[in-house]
This record gives structure tokens, C-alpha cells and sequence, in this order.
């Protein structure tokens, strides 16, 4: 049963919070949204954490023709919620994240059969009517389905009520993470979302913080990347390709890797045009402005190498290098705007 408009905006609300602090979604990243009736839903907003929304900032949209109205810009996956809508009458919440396991699973490009079926809709830029249209072919033709993986995307998540939704994001991520144990004969790490954005590096071992002048630029937090895979990839002492599109928004189409730990000079050269480095059988490091972005940094660069992992081992591409760089390039001209006017 569809929600009323007020119920629907507070649900919305409750759901974004949540899922941060299970640690499904971090940041902006993800967007939420609840059917009102046949002709409407609402949607979480563009470039907005969620512990800055009220009710009143979840925005309408026309499934027929996806205007909105508000003050606010819908999330520009709009399109894709349409989509369910749409296509599946029964679903009354839509949940769409980039949580860890199921956004590196999503490199796959195919439909993964685990404790049950998750079908993969195939890659689309974001916010694309290609995203769209691939969604709603995807989902009409798996009837029944609660999860489906977009490719080097993330994941969305749906059914009739918000209940329902959580449950099959949190199975979803629990068939992923057993799916990389076994595919890549070992444990299945946790990805570290639950880090606070005020010390990035936190209680999680892993992650070293330093202001060392001689490694990180002026003006940058940094903190030295010893997660498992990001150690793993490490050791092959090559450049990281994008293989999913939160690494490509913040960091473009790969990043480098310095052969030597001792060469100080090439890690604050390579941090000095990109955001993180891998070192060789170190692991890397990351610097950022903001400790809210060395945060999420940490996140793509494990996911990334999570997803690298198992794209290797099945002979899967990276991201397209053309899709990568808009991605980058879009994620700093309107993205990081967004996040700065939606306010």
C-alpha cells in the first residue's frame, strides 16, 4: 500500500539515516524514495547528507513524466526509481545504494546466482535515460525480484513497504560478501563506512593518519591506506583502474602506483595531482581537504580494489576510461555544486 505524502517524506528521512548507520550508504551517496499513490513519489534530494534534511526537503516527482516540484533538485537517479515504479505496481519503496560487496559483485555484468537470483542491469551513466531504460528492462523481465546489481554502479532494492526494502539490502550484502569469500578462496573483510567523517582514520587499524609535509600537500589530511585489498592490488605495482563509478567521480580513471615507500618525492608528486597513491606492497595513501572526503576515500579505494579483485579473476574490463573521466568531471562541476547550494 502507497504512503501519504507525510509519511512517505518521514520514512524517507528515517531510511537514510538508518542505512548510514548500518553502514550501507555514506555521505550523499545512495537516494531513497516511497511511492505516494500511482502517479507520484517522493525521492531524497540531490548533493544533501541526510542528517541535514527535514520532511519538508523530500522531493515529489510525476512518475509519468518525472517533473518534480519543491525547492530542492530531485537525486538524479530519479529516472531509475521511475523505472520500478513503473514497471512493478507492488513496490511502494525503492532503496538504491553503493554498498560495499554488491557495488564490486556489480563488475560482473551478469546475473549472479547465490543463495538466490540477483540479475545485473548493464552499465549506464548516471542519471542517463540508458540507466533508465536498462532498469526497467531488467526489472520486467525478473519478475519478483527485490535486488538488482547496476554495473559498476551499486545496487537497488525494493518491495511494498520500507521493511521489506531493508531486509533485502541486508541479505543482498550478506549473499555478496559470502559470493567474495568464495570466489576469492578467504575471508570477506569489512569495508570501513563506519569511520567518522571528524577522525577519519578513527579506531580502524588500517588507516594511519598523518600530516607528514614531506607525503601530504599543504592544506590536506592524510592517513596511510594499509586495507587488505587495497595491501593486495598493492603488491602488483601497477596503476588501479576504475572499475566502479564512486572511485572514477573522485579520483578519474585510475590512480598511480609508486614502486618505492622511500620515494617521497613521487608519493607527494602523485598526491599533488590526484587524491590517493597505492605504494607497492604498502598499500597507499589518501589525502583530502575535507576529513569528511578522506572518509570516503578510504571506502572507494577498498571497493575499487574489492572490485578489481574479482574483475581480474573473471576477465572483466574496467570502467570505460571515457566513462571514467565524465564521471570525474561531472562529480566536480555539478556534484560537489549541488552539494554546496542544496542547502
Amino acid at each position: 500500500m502507497a504512503y501519504a505524502l507525510q509519511e512517505a517524506r518521514e520514512r524517507v528521512l528515517a531510511a537514510g539515516r538508518e542505512l548510514v548507520r548500518e553502514g550501507l550508504i555514506a555521505r550523499t551517496w545512495g537516494n531513497i524514495s516511497a511511492r505516494v499513490s500511482d502517479t507520484f513519489f517522493v525521492i531524497t534530494p540531490s548533493g544533501r547528507s541526510y542528517d541535514t534534511l527535514t520532511p519538508e526537503d523530500i522531493v515529489p516527482v510525476d512518475i509519468r513524466d518525472m517533473t518534480s516540484s519543491g525547492r530542492l533538485k530531485p537525486s538524479s537517479e530519479k529516472g531509475v526509481h521511475t523505472a520500478i515504479y513503473r514497471a512493478r505496481p507492488d513496490v511502494n519503496f525503492v532503496i538504491h545504494t553503493h554498498q560495499a560487496y554488491a557495488s564490486a559483485l556489480s563488475v560482473c555484468g551478469r546475473d549472479v546466482e547465490a543463495a538466490f537470483s540477483i540479475p545485473c542491469s548493464p552499465y549506464g551513466r548516471n542519471g542517463s535515460e540508458e540507466i533508465m531504460a536498462n532498469m526497467d528492462q531488467t526489472v520486467r523481465s525478473h519478475e519478483g525480484c527485490s535486488a538488482v546489481l547496476m554495473q559498476h554502479h551499486g545496487a537497488v532494492c525494493f518491495a511494498g513497504s520500507v521493511e521489506e526494502t531493508f531486509d533485502a539490502c541486508r541479505k543482498l550484502e550478506s549473499v555478496s560478501r559470502a559470493y567474495f569469500a568464495r570466489a576469492l578462496g578467504g575471508s570477506a573483510p569489512d569495508i570501513p563506512f563506519g569511520i567518522t567523517a571528524g577522525d577519519p582514520a578513527g579506531d580502524f587499524s588500517a588507516c594511519k593518519r598523518t600530516e607528514d609535509p614531506s607525503l601530504i600537500p599543504e592544506g590536506k589530511h592524510g592517513a596511510f591506506l594499509y586495507l587488505p585489498y587495497v595491501r593486495r592490488y598493492s603488491a602488483e605495482g601497477r596503476e588501479l583502474p576504475a572499475f566502479i563509478d564512486d572511485f572514477a567521480q573522485m579520483l578519474g580513471a585510475s590512480i598511480a602506483c609508486v614502486p618505492d615507500q622511500k620515494d617521497t618525492e613521487a608519493i607527494k608528486k602523485a598526491l599533488e595531482e590526484k587524491d590517493a597513491v597505492l605504494i607497492r606492497n604498502v598499500g597507499g595513501i589518501a589525502a583530502a581537504k575535507d576529513p569528511e572526503d578522506l572518509t570516503a576515500l578510504f571506502m572507494v579505494i577498498e571497493k575499487n580494489c574489492l572490485a578489481a579483485a574479482l574483475a581480474e579473476r573473471d576477465g572483466m574490463q574496467p570502467l570505460d576510461q571515457a566513462d571514467a573521466v565524465w564521471d570525474h568531471e561531472g562529480y566536480i562541476r555539478s556534484y560537489s555544486l549541488l552539494a554546496r547550494t542544496n542547502r
